[in-house]
């Protein structure tokens, strides 16, 4: 008996832990108020590689619209870097030059979404990863 609480509660930990997850994670593929204010740098590189990575899915999965729209959510995490708190001072000249060309790319994205451009789609999507990789904290 003891056993097979233990079982059910650590399912039950599990469980909901899974769900709050899923639930913070689909929080990061919706737009941010436009009056919100300035975003830690640390959460502003979660939002942006997990919109990097659902991107990444949506192409795969050919599911168009959705890319489109992560695009544009990709786009304004880029442009929310620009008055983010806790911006590394010594690499923040280069994570405001990479987040310009993010919101560019995430700019290119939805343009090519649109136009289901697969080629276009995935040459953009390299120069993204790479753009998301230089925001990371660690030099």
């Amino acid at each position: 008996m003891r056993g097979t609480l233990s079982s059910f509660g650590l399912l039950a930990t599990l469980a909901l832990f899974t769900g709050c997850q899923s639930i913070q994670e689909s929080q990061n593929l919706v737009p941010l108020p436009d009056n919100s204010p300035p975003q830690p740098y640390r959460d502003l590189v979660v939002r942006a590689r997990f919109q990097a990575s659902s991107a990444n899915e949506f192409f795969y999965s050919n599911k168009w619209k959705e890319l489109e729209e992560t695009g544009k959510v990709l786009g304004q995490t880029a442009n929310l870097v620009g008055k983010a708190t806790g911006v590394p001072a010594s690499r923040e000249k280069a994570i405001m030059d990479a987040t310009a060309q993010l919101a560019q790319q995430a700019t290119n994205l939805r343009s090519l979404a649109v136009a289901h451009d697969e080629k276009g789609i995935n040459a953009c999507m390299q120069q993204i990863n790479s753009l998301v990789r230089e925001m990371r904290i660690e030099p």
